[in-house]
């Protein structure tokens, strides 16, 4: 996802059963400067999915980080997606 000002975040999206966009996560911890993107600014997002399952979304390294799943789970998420 482009930022504009800086260097592109690291996004996931979840996209509900109309095509419509229900959620963004952006990698908060990039590996810098290996990896050149902005960190996110978003944090962890829970949103509806089918069903009324609660879905949370982590990307990548984040997942390294217990933290980030707790704030998931804090937030109600009943499933955690990690690509």
């Amino acid at each position: 996802e482009e930022h504009p000002l800086k260097n592109p975040y690291n996004t996931l999206v979840l996209i509900n059963d109309k095509g419509e966009i229900v959620q963004k996560y952006r990698k908060l911890l990039p590996w810098t400067p290996i990896e050149g993107w902005t960190p996110g600014n978003l944090g962890t997002i829970v949103s509806d999915g089918p069903k009324g399952l609660k879905v949370s979304l982590i990307i990548c390294d984040d997942g390294n980080y217990p933290e980030i799943w707790r704030d998931c789970a804090m937030g109600g998420a009943e499933l955690i997606v990690r690509p």
